[in-house]
């Protein structure tokens, strides 16, 4: 999972380090980090809707987001998101995630930047 610890303040910088230890969550980490404002993310996950940053190529797509020309995504089914990095294949990469687990590191990811607010509504998303 997500390991989450404090760190030494440093202004404008998260109150705590986040740990992934899979491929996945860092992946998962690596779109939450591309996008801004990170508030979005909460209404994102409230919508199940995904999002993506064409800078990186990092992102996020849920069922109902997926194109027909997206192969891997053409597999989901509720319950599941695809994470992706660098664009995706054949360049990058990408992951099926269970959005249950996807939710829980973007909930840890809002706790590392001190956003309660944000925490309680996707928590919140955790009991649908």
């Amino acid at each position: 999972m997500i390991r989450i610890t404090r760190t030494v303040p440093v202004p404008g910088q998260p109150a705590y380090a986040i740990e992934p230890d899979t491929p996945e969550l860092q992946t998962v980490l690596d779109a939450m980090r591309s996008w801004w404002p990170i508030s979005e993310l909460a209404t994102f996950a409230e919508l199940r809707h995904g999002y993506g940053n064409s800078d990186g190529g990092f992102g996020v797509i849920y069922p109902a987001d997926r194109d027909d020309d997206e192969s891997t995504a053409a597999s989901l089914v509720e319950g599941e998101v695809l994470v992706y990095a660098f664009f995706g294949p054949p360049d990058g990469y990408e992951y099926i995630v269970p959005e249950a687990v996807y939710l829980e590191c973007v909930a840890a990811y809002f706790r590392a930047h001190d956003r309660a607010d944000d925490v309680r509504r996707v928590e919140a998303l955790m009991t649908r």
